[in-house]
């Protein structure tokens, strides 16, 4: 290990400060951690106990009592480890809220675990101090984590790094089988839709339109800066200093993005805090010495006491150091400092430069130096530019003693820094700084990381189906999410179809309400809903599934969501009386891959597709609509014909495509004139051939194509009479009456027909029978179809008679 962190260090691969420094450090970015996922994993709960999900509340109980002991610092090893272990494998899972940033979040918890964080800004840290029961706990817990040492700091670093290279190398190795992607396209896309880009999105069709070579070109020239990060992420840090400071700079521009601009959750603050923990450096954390500020004071002034100990308690790394007044005259007449002006103003003074700050000026550059006051800075400054700030300081620095009064002498020694050693670092007698946990920690790491990358899909999207990533599937599965390294497949072409997608709610009358009643709140999204991860990642799981189906809208995805819809509603909203919950998908079209290679500047265009209609006292769907022009305009975009009428597509989304396929395939074995028609027979046959990617409705339309080609079908059916047609007529009406269950008429109608039919097979009225189940189809088509579209095909069909 020390050859290792040798190396490290020699090609100056990652930052390194004093270990006091860096441990307070990460113990910043540990508290950050903490609270992101005790907020995270708290508001799942906090909804889980208002619904009475007992179950989720058991689980989410347990991961937000982790996340504070990680936060608050009380048996911290122990917490990062259960937590880092579980909390992708068990946790997500049996929340249903697996999402990347939980495997970056045990990333960051690895780091923090082998660092180890948790010494000195944490509970354990003061309890360790005593000298009782609590601290021999800490100390023996210490012992077995294992004793604090710079290399080890290092090795944390590079160890946390290779789990995050692992997602980024497994996420570009799917990227390089992405059209979307290989085309250098996909970053267009995502800016250009209000599912993935929601605050920015008409930001971004601004710059698209106004100068779409420039736009497409930057997205273009992203792809290829993403997969250079991707490729030389841990590497690269090896590689010098100009290399290196591209993977820190593009790290930062992405999270930033990930935070600010994509609808991410919790993703893009883990990784920033990831990257601070490992990057941080410079002056304002300890790397510089040279670079302290002597801070003169009065010491005798019980404001500037008090103010001096508040300061101390923010410099948690040490940039300041306070010296009273009275004692060091020397020092101050060395940088021509009076006593007066140091009773005056407190006094700030960079030894090394000689550089002197006094007054208002000193608290705008402490709160510029001390990393905890920097949200303070932008105020000081703009307290400055107004004159409103010295002003203000002036006015109270002149009655400081009459205000606060005077002490006969501070209680604060001279040259004081609050932060000084801590012994939590020094090394515990007998313990190494790698105990045989950490040992264990880092061999597994590094076992699981090469199982995991014997996986990518580099070659082969199927790279788990042939050695060797059967192998490493076979022998280690999920284990490496124990680590935070798992598959990751995000924003490839095939998210590309949920984000044309647009999801808006409101709350409407319901269709019971009294007579007279009014809706007395009309309320509209984001105003109805407190969406934690599980509800949120639980819709969009089931979106993007559906948004590859069919039209982008069905009822499986209404029937799985409704639930939990009113599930995230607010409390205030869950008990509106007579009010349904009305979720509306609308479609977003962009440019084509065509359009945005030849730099064509095009407008985005938005309509509804369909309307979910949701009972907020059950959870069930109450009814689904479609709204015509969307069915048009999402018809059109598929490259298919606008045929299908919007009251009925949901019965269109049932077509029973293989039994129609035998139907019409049984038709054609049993009539020697259909046989010869090779054309007919081929298109008729290859709907019998599964299409992988392929759905109903494409199905249903090359049926479609197919009877339009031989528009005298009917008079082949009518003089059929073999007992085979009847059978796949039986088998067809069958599947007829099931795909025609969302329409009450429809399916009784059909019903009839099936009846028929099936009693016509029983007599041995074959003739019956066909004539039953050809009813029925033609019945089918007919309500499915819209109007002057069906009788377009039954006037070529009388044509052709």
């Amino acid at each position: 290990m020390a050859t290792l962190a040798g190396w490290v260090r020699k090609r100056h691969a990652l930052p390194e400060h004093e270990i006091d420094h860096d441990l307070r450090k990460l113990d910043i970015a540990r508290i950050a951690i903490g609270a992101f996922a005790t907020g995270r994993y708290g508001l799942i709960l906090s909804l889980a106990l208002s619904n009475g999900s007992y179950d989720i509340v058991l689980v989410a109980g347990v991961a937000t009592g982790l996340s504070l002991l990680v936060m608050l610092g009380v048996a911290t090893p122990v917490a990062l480890l259960l937590l880092m272990s579980s909390a992708n494998i068990l946790i997500d899972n049996a929340l249903g809220a697996s999402t990347l940033g939980t495997m970056v979040l045990s990333i960051a918890l690895l780091l923090f675990l082998l660092a180890p964080a948790g010494r000195t800004l944490s509970i354990d840290s003061l309890l360790h101090k005593g000298n009782g029961t609590f601290a021999w706990g800490v100390d023996a817990m210490y012992r077995f984590f294992g004793s604090v040492s710079a290399d080890r700091i290092l090795i944390a670093k590079l160890a946390a790094l290779l789990a995050y290279y692992c997602l980024c190398l497994y996420s570009i190795s799917w990227h390089i089988h992405d059209e979307a992607w290989t085309s250098g396209l996909v970053i267009n896309w995502v800016l250009l839709s209000p599912a993935s880009n929601p605050h920015f999105v008409d930001l971004a069709w601004d710059a698209y339109q106004a100068a779409p070579w420039f736009f497409v070109n930057f997205c273009r020239l992203a792809i290829v800066g993403m997969a250079f990060w991707y490729v030389l992420l841990l590497p690269g840090l090896f590689l010098g200093a100009i290399v290196r400071y591209f993977i820190i700079l593009w790290g930062i521009a992405f999270f930033l993005i990930s935070t600010f601009v994509l609808p991410l959750s919790y993703l893009g603050w883990y990784e920033l805090i990831f990257w601070f923990a490992v990057f941080a450096t410079g002056p304002v954390f300890g790397s510089n010495e040279t670079k302290k500020l002597s801070v003169l004071f009065d010491d005798r002034c019980n404001l500037c006491d008090r103010t001096v100990k508040t300061l101390s308690w923010f410099d948690i790394f040490g940039r300041l150091v306070f010296m009273p007044i009275h004692r060091n005259m020397v020092t101050a007449e060395k940088f021509g400092v009076s006593l007066e002006e140091g009773l005056t103003d407190l006094v700030g003074i960079e030894e090394a430069t000689g550089k002197r700050y006094d007054g208002y000026r000193l608290y705008e550059t402490v709160a510029a130096r001390v990393f905890l006051l920097w949200p303070a800075w932008p105020v000081l400054w703009l307290g400055r530019k107004l004159w409103i700030g010295p002003a203000v300081y002036r006015f109270i620095a002149d009655r400081r003693t009459r205000l606060f009064g005077v002490c006969e002498f501070s209680t604060i020694p001279d040259k004081f820094s609050r932060f000084g050693h801590s012994k939590n670092i020094d090394p515990q007698s007998g313990a190494p700084a790698y105990s045989a946990a950490i040992h264990a920690v880092l061999v597994t790491l590094v076992v699981l990381s090469t199982a995991f990358l014997l996986r990518l899909p580099t070659f082969t999207t199927a790279a788990d189906e042939i050695a060797p990533g059967r192998w490493a599937a076979s022998a280690f599965g999920a284990a490496p999410l124990g680590f935070g390294i798992g598959k990751i497949n995000v924003f490839n072409e095939s998210d590309l179809a949920l984000f044309t997608l647009r999801f808006s709610a409101t709350m409407q009358p319901s269709l019971d309400m009294p007579e007279g009643n009014v809706l007395t709140k009309p309320l509209s999204s984001p105003h109805l809903f407190n969406m934690s991860d599980r509800q949120r990642y639980f819709i969009i799981k089931h979106a993007r599934r559906m948004s590859r189906m069919n039209l982008g809208c069905d009822m499986d995805f209404w029937r799985d969501v409704s639930p939990m819809y009113v599930e995230s509603l607010l409390t205030a909203v869950q008990v509106v009386p007579y009010a349904d919950l009305v979720v509306t998908i609308g479609k977003v079209s962009w440019p084509s891959a065509k359009d945005l290679e030849s730099y064509t500047a095009l407008s985005p265009d938005v309509y509804d597709l369909c309307h979910g209609r949701i009972d907020i006292e059950t959870g069930n769907l109450i009814s689904l609509e479609f709204d015509q022009n969307g069915v048009d305009r999402a018809l059109r975009r598929m490259e298919l014909p606008e045929f299908l009428k919007s009251d009925s597509v949901l019965v269109a989304l049932n077509y029973p495509c293989l039994a129609d396929a035998g139907w019409l395939n049984t038709l054609i074995d049993t009539d020697g004139e259909l046989l010869r028609q090779s054309e007919f027979v081929a298109s008729s046959r290859e709907l019998l051939v599964s299409r992988y990617g392929e759905f109903q409705i494409n199905c249903l339309f090359r049926t479609i194509a197919i009877m339009q080609a031989q528009p005298d079908l009917d008079l082949y059916i009518q003089r059929n009479a073999s007992p085979s047609l009847c059978q796949a007529g039986v088998a067809l009406v069958e599947a007829l009456a099931e795909a025609a269950t969302p329409d009450k008429n429809l399916y009784e109608s059909v019903g009839a027909l099936r009846t028929s039919a099936l009693e016509a097979q029983e007599r041995g009225e074959t003739n019956l029978c066909i004539r039953s189940a050809a009813s029925a189809r033609q019945l089918y088509f007919e309500h499915i179809l819209k109007p002057e579209s069906y009788n377009v095909w039954q006037q070529r069909t009388a044509n052709s008679r």
